[in-house]
């Protein structure tokens, strides 16, 4: 399934650190080559938003995304309590 970016998402990923972008760029491979349901993606539901889910990238950091009809979208990458604020 192709993967889309939002402006917002090419926005805060310049922004974030180059050890974050390396796993940033891992979770899209992993995504693009699997399911980002799989358990190994820790990638969840956010309560109250339908078909919209967060991914862990670490403890800190996650990305939100949304499974559109034809293509997964990732909405936003930042440190963990922004990112939910603004998705």
């Amino acid at each position: 399934m192709p993967i889309d970016l939002t402006k917002n998402f090419v926005a805060h990923y310049r922004l974030l650190p180059d050890d974050i972008r390396a796993k940033v760029d891992n979770a899209i491979l992993s995504i693009k080559e699997a399911d980002f349901r799989h358990p190994g993606q820790h990638a969840e539901r956010i309560e109250g938003v339908p078909g919209i889910y967060e991914l862990a990238l670490d403890l800190q950091y996650k990305l939100t995304l949304e499974r559109g009809s034809d293509a997964i979208i990732l909405r936003n990458v930042e440190n963990y309590i922004d990112c939910l604020r603004r998705s």
